[in-house]
């Protein structure tokens, strides 16, 4: 364990609580401060942008990746220093760089010292062995999702908040779906909640989903033999979208392929683009 991972864990295990708060916009983070247990530590991530202004007076830190490459932080100077300034009300407790899995050719070396990585950190976690050997090669598990696994493996006993963990693009906050697979993340929290010690912030947060309606509509059926059932009714629906995608392609590949060579001879404007 690095050095100032162990200094962090030494300030958790004076809270009773932590709670994690999403960037959401659909988030009321003081709402939510007033549902969360004395001694609460609250952990933010990148600008917190979520809050709606700055001076948050509670006990927070402020988590920000670190880039695989480079060893350093992924956010500028700047952006951390807006973030730092929302929580600058008096119960701001540092900066936390994350370590988490990356792609192969931008992941850490496995001989990766504290020394070697984001000396303006203040403190350090190490959460690549929380998704080691089962999340998808070609993708990275969110900061959040990394931070709450961690979380619970460290401090089993330590009540854990997610607050405004929906996997759902809002409209300030855009989700980078392209590098994280929100759909198995959201999975594996709700399993973690089903087990104990998660617990999600407000429930109005957390939309009902088709298999929970489903669940709720029939009591008295095995949740294993209703998921089945979803998963076909999921699998009909994707192959259904499959299929008018390669439809859509169709008719568009011609006309990208025509700019293309228009472009070549220099009759690019005679496609106006829409």
């Amino acid at each position: 364990m690095f050095g100032r991972e162990r200094k962090f864990c030494d300030l958790v295990g004076k809270f009773k609580a932590v709670a994690l708060i999403a960037n959401n916009d659909a988030l009321d983070v003081d709402a939510v401060a007033t549902m969360l247990p004395e001694d609460t530590l609250h952990v933010f991530y990148g600008q917190a942008n979520v809050l709606s202004c700055p001076g948050f007076s509670r006990p927070s830190v402020l988590f920000h990746h670190i880039e695989g490459a480079t060893r350093r932080y992924g956010m500028s100077e700047r952006g951390r220093r807006t973030g730092e300034r929302n929580l600058s009300a008096g119960g701001f407790l540092g900066d936390v760089g994350i370590i988490s899995q990356r792609y192969s050719k931008r992941d850490f070396p496995a001989d990766l010292a504290d020394a070697d990585v984001e000396p303006a950190a203040a403190h350090l976690i190490d959460a690549r062995s929380m998704t080691r050997g089962w999340y998808p090669e070609n993708r990275e598990p969110s900061t959040g999702f990394s931070t709450a696994l961690w979380f619970r493996d460290r401090f089993p006993n330590v009540p854990l908040y997610l607050c405004g963990f929906t996997g759902v693009v809002g409209d300030r906050f855009k989700l980078v779906t392209h590098h994280h697979h929100f759909t198995l993340e959201q999975a594996v929290l709700l399993v973690e909640t089903r087990k104990g010690g998660l617990h999600h912030l407000p429930d109005a947060v957390l939309p009902r989903t088709g298999y929970t309606g489903l669940v709720a509509r029939y009591p008295d059926m095995d949740p294993a033999d209703l998921a089945g059932f979803y998963a076909d009714a999921i699998t009909r629906r994707i192959d259904a979208s499959d299929d008018l995608l390669q439809r859509a392609w169709r008719k568009i590949n011609p006309q990208i392929g025509l700019r293309k060579n228009l472009g070549r001879l220099g009759l690019g404007g005679l496609i106006r683009r829409r």
